[in-house]
């Protein structure tokens, strides 16, 4: 048993609209009212123990003086709340003197310390059990993917490469393509590559944009001003389509 256990532990449980009651409401309202509210906080705040009574022991209430160095609140102010308190009939003095919150039976929570402790132990229980859970399904995920890729994707050799650019009959350079790929880790931008042989066909059709390009730019010989290009004109026209 741990050593806190049978010590018991209480608390307030204010509802949202507590400071919207009527009385509360009135209370502020009043000079030094809300000085008197913060007050009735801590009044109620000190009987949770004692089931709203102000007192020292089950034979000693508090008196005045007593309370307010409780509370850590000077001792007119005190006496002028627990007196307007009284008028707005929040607490009632008993025949013997008590300082009784007649609200607080409504407010007062308790609990042990082997009641926390077993709560909290759950807790961490559960938070452990949920923590391994959404570990185990983020590592599961990332083996399913991983197998997914490995399933879906087997490296080319450049043999595999050259004879898939043959076929087609495009001027894919297949060792510079494996050579950028394999640098690359078998990526497209950041994600692992699919289909090489689509890849391929991009690298061909970019070749091809690229061609266009450049026959776009060359010299157009003009036949109507009867010219004919030099050979070194032609040798450079015909480098720039690679033919040369």
């Amino acid at each position: 048993m741990a050593e806190n256990d049978n010590k018991r532990y209480y608390w307030l449980k204010l509802k949202k609209n507590f400071f919207q009651q009527h009385q509360i409401k009135v209370l502020k309202s009043l000079p030094n009212g809300r000085l008197y509210a913060l007050i009735y906080l801590e009044l109620m705040a000190e009987s949770t123990s004692h089931d709203g009574e102000l007192r020292y022991s089950k034979l000693l209430p508090y008196d005045i003086v007593t309370l307010s160095a409780v509370i850590d609140e000077d001792k007119d102010n005190v006496e002028k709340a627990i007196e307007t308190l009284v008028n707005l009939e929040l607490v009632e003095i008993l025949d013997d003197g008590t300082i009784y919150l007649r609200e607080i039976e409504k407010l007062i929570g308790s609990e042990t310390g082997q009641t926390i402790r077993k709560r909290e132990a759950k807790l961490k229980s559960g938070n452990s059990v949920v923590k391994n859970t959404l570990e185990y399904r983020d590592k599961s995920i990332e083996i399913r993917d991983k197998n997914i890729y490995n399933k879906r994707f087997t490296k080319p050799t450049i043999e595999e490469i050259q004879g898939y650019v043959n076929s087609r009959h495009t001027n894919v350079d297949a060792e510079r393509f494996y050579d950028y790929y394999e640098s690359n880790g078998w990526k497209v931008g950041k994600n692992p590559m699919k289909d090489w042989k689509a890849c391929v066909r991009t690298w061909e059709k970019n070749s091809r944009h690229t061609s266009q390009k450049q026959v776009d730019t060359l010299p157009i010989y003009d036949s109507t001003k009867n010219k004919n290009i030099t050979q070194e004109e032609e040798n450079e026209l015909l480098k720039l389509m690679g033919k040369e």
